[in-house]
């Protein structure tokens, strides 16, 4: 880390090494405790108050005007905040997959190319304001400290914002997510991405401060800022794509480490061909190491403990069911009958559908339906039919799920399921994206699955999560908390096998 921290003191390096890893180590405690006030807290602030700190160190109220610190922090935070709302906007309608259905155009995009592009440019818009209007000596460490302090404002106000929804819930005892999922969401969300984003906007802002001698040196030299822009937008457009893959959990915590690592191998090949031998200052005396050590401890601290009190006093109550006035209410829908019908290009199914007019938009497959929800929270539901090959309709569904969410988690299985009024077999996963800490971007997937004379029909259901209350949903409590599950049981008993009688 002594990459990331130059042109300290010896003592003072120890101070920020000893800080970084305690901020790692309290990361993967809280993961494995399931304590996600603290772990969003330490997501959101640790690294970002370390970085400034660092910047606070390193003299840049001195280096600096306060004016240019100023601009800085306030627009590296807004746009952190305009990138976390507008990205999460974006994407709000194209969550919820359902069992394969490929990604849309607009999907691929925004996941692709979009947000990645809008991260670089959002992580160095201030350090390239600042160096065009304002730059002030043309030191090479004084771009750094630009660029750190940008890095810092940007990657804590989005992560934070994204995460508030998450952070008033508390510990959420009923998420299946597993603790090991959960630990490598913390360190890619809390220490891979800010240690990327600090070292690109660090080796950003070093070339654009760095006064070459005559001649010039080249557009690829370490010495200019092209190289490191370069390689943050192929790494944040790599990023990108790696979300739209979506390898196993490790797999993506092997490439978030090893991006980082480059990330922080490009600093240093930046930093050794600009900044001049014995520019650090001396060691610190021994009292101003102890205060050092003394503030980052209590901010470590107060980061952990106060967000768990700030949590507590916000946490909504629970919402508490009484019969009446608190009875629900039964679900009521067009009859199933006044729906147009799907019959497979086989022949071996038949399935009612939503029609026009309705909130759904179909698209038809050769074997079966999909149903877009464009309302309320959104979803999707897939209804089609494929060979069983003797397979049980657990075996079918176990193999879907696992064909298509990798890294989902056992939720419960369905008790007694119906599918065409058949007894088959039905469980409901939890998902969640790599990168989140927070249950904001939990996914719910339901699967039912029934087999009659070797052919299986499936109604597989996803969307967001959100837990029933007597304000939202039908009312009742209930196990699939995710809105698309109310209205799914009219057309899942819809379908009919080919000698099925009419009903």
């Amino acid at each position: 880390m002594t990459g990331l921290f130059p042109l300290l003191p010896r003592r003072s390096r120890a101070v920020f090494g000893i800080a970084f890893a305690s901020v790692v180590g309290l990361l993967l405690a809280t993961a494995l405790w399931r304590w996600q006030p603290p772990l969003i807290a330490l997501v959101g602030l640790g690294l970002p108050l370390l970085f400034l700190a660092y910047v606070l160190e390193s003299g840049a109220v001195t280096r600096l005007s306060a004016r240019v610190l100023v601009f800085v922090a306030v627009l590296s935070v807004a746009l952190g905040v305009a990138w976390a709302l507008g990205t999460d906007a974006a994407a709000a309608r194209e969550d919820g997959d359902a069992l394969g259905i490929p990604p849309s155009t607009t999907w691929l995009v925004v996941t692709a190319l979009a947000v990645p592009a809008a991260f670089v440019l959002c992580l160095l818009a201030p350090v390239l304001l600042v160096r065009f209007r304002r730059p002030g000596s043309r030191e090479s460490i004084n771009g750094y400290l630009v660029g750190m302090l940008s890095a810092a404002g940007f990657i804590g106000s989005s992560t934070c914002t994204r995460l508030a929804p998450s952070f008033v819930a508390g510990i959420d005892t009923e998420s299946t997510r597993s603790v090991t999922n959960l630990a490598v969401a913390a360190m890619v969300q809390g220490v891979a991405i800010p240690v990327t984003a600090a070292a690109v906007a660090g080796a950003v802002g070093v070339g654009l401060w760095f006064a070459p001698p005559a001649p010039r040196p080249s557009w690829y030299a370490a010495t200019s800022p092209a190289p490191p822009i370069a390689f943050a937008v192929i790494a944040f457009l790599g990023l990108g794509v790696l979300d739209i893959v979506a390898p196993p959990f490790g797999v993506q915590m092997a490439i978030y480490a090893l991006l980082a690592v480059l990330a922080l191998v490009v600093l240093r090949v930046v930093l050794r061909a600009t900044l001049p031998d014995g520019e650090a200052p001396p060691n610190a005396p021994a009292r101003h190491t102890r205060r050092l050590t003394v503030a980052l401890t209590v901010a470590v601290v107060g980061v952990t403990a106060g967000s768990q009190a700030l949590a507590t006093a916000l946490a909504p109550t629970p919402p508490a069911y009484v019969c009446p006035p608190d009875c629900g209410r039964p679900p009521i829908a067009e009859p199933v009958s006044t729906n147009p019908r799907f019959t497979a290009r086989s022949g071996e199914f038949s399935v009612s559908y939503p029609g026009e007019g309705t909130a759904y938009e179909a698209t038809f497959e050769d074997n079966g339906v999909v149903l877009k929800l464009g309302a309320g929270d959104g979803g999707v539901l897939r209804l089609f039919g494929q060979p069983a090959e003797g397979r049980s309709a657990r075996e079918i569904a176990k193999q879907l799920i696992a064909d298509h969410y990798r890294d989902a988690t056992f939720a419960y299985e369905v008790p007694n399921a119906l599918v065409g009024y058949h007894l088959g077999y039905g469980e409901v996963d939890d998902v969640f994206p790599s990168a989140s800490v927070g249950d904001d971007s939990r996914n719910r997937v339901l699967v039912m699955v029934a087999v009659k004379n070797d052919y299986a029909l499936v109604a597989a259901g996803a969307g967001p999560f959100r837990e029933f209350s007597p304000d939202f949903g039908s009312g009742h409590p209930s196990g699939a908390n995710f809105l698309l599950a109310l209205d799914m049981g009219k057309y899942v008993n819809s379908f009919r096998w080919r000698d099925d009688p009419p009903r």
